[in-house]
Formats: C-alpha cells, structure tokens, sequence
C-alpha cells in the first residue's frame, strides 16, 4: 500500500504498507506496534483480535481491512471499519475484528494466492497512519475438476483420456 489520504465520514485516515515511515503519535514512547491474532491461515468472517502497544493514551483511532496493493481508500473494507479508543496506559483495548474475503474495496482479498496477504491498517482521526500489520487467508481450492484429452475435434469412437482431482 502507499501513501494516501481520504476521508473516511468525519474520519480521516492515511494508509500504507510500504514505502511509508510509520509516523509516531506525540507523546509516545516508541514506535507503536499492533498485533493480529490470528494473523495467518484466516478465512471469510473469522474474528482476530487486535491488540497494540506505544499508542498515545486516550487517542481516538480506526482499524480497517485494506488490500495489499491499497493506493486510496477505494482499496479498503470501509464498512468494516472498527473505531478504538487507546487505554490509559498506551495500549489498544483487546478489539474484535472479523476479516473479510471477496471484494474489499477496489479489490480482493482471500480468493485467491495472488490475493492471500492483505492488511489491516490503525490510523488517527487527524490523517496520520499509525501502524498497520499484514494478514494472511488461507489457501482457497477450487472444487473438482475433470480434463478431457483432446478436449475438441473428437470423432466418433475415438479414445479420449479423462483425469480429474478433488
């Protein structure tokens, strides 16, 4: 994902993934980190949990399931959008998060191996990506499938070979 800014309803948040230096919020005393878990083998409506640490106490934020190749918010599950209020103490509240496959966004996520790895990006109220973590569906497989060689330009009582798997 790159850099890009969008609002979101009244929220405004920038997302990215890589080419993108995570900006620290003020007052924080490091760089904050957030953590899916699950974060891999997932599939369509399962629920993670998100959890984070080195986050301003009391800031307002968003997590939102992104494609990978995320440039606006287009690539984005914007009805999935879950609000976060940070802890006292810096960290996130223990949220439940239930990830998607099919269409997110512009894109897709879980249908396939080209689209196995998406994100779900934390950013501010103010326009500023906080953090985001990388999530991983599981391998999809398709149903059987049945091959016929040759396939065409059969003739009567010709020997065809059929294979199948699953």
């Amino acid at each position: 994902m790159k850099k890009f800014l969008s609002s979101i309803g009244v929220l405004t948040l920038v997302l990215g993934v890589s080419g993108l230096s995570v900006v620290e919020t003020a007052g924080a005393a490091s760089k904050p980190v957030v953590t899916i878990t699950p974060n891999s083998g997932l599939v369509s409506n399962q629920k993670v949990v998100i959890t984070g640490t080195g986050f301003t106490a009391g800031e307002s934020l968003a997590a939102v399931e992104c494609v990978a190749t995320a440039t606006t918010s287009a690539g984005c599950a914007l009805g999935g959008l879950v609000l976060l209020t940070v802890n006292p103490d810096g960290t996130l509240p223990s949220t439940n998060f239930y990830v998607q496959t099919g269409t997110i966004g512009n894109g897709t996520c879980g249908t396939s191996a080209a689209d196995a790895t998406c994100a779900i990006a934390i950013g501010t109220t103010t326009g500023t990506l906080v953090t985001d973590a990388t999530i991983t569906f599981a391998s999809t497989t398709t149903g059987p499938s049945v091959t016929v060689t040759p396939a065409n330009g059969l003739k009567n009582g010709q020997t065809a070979t059929v294979t199948g798997t699953g």
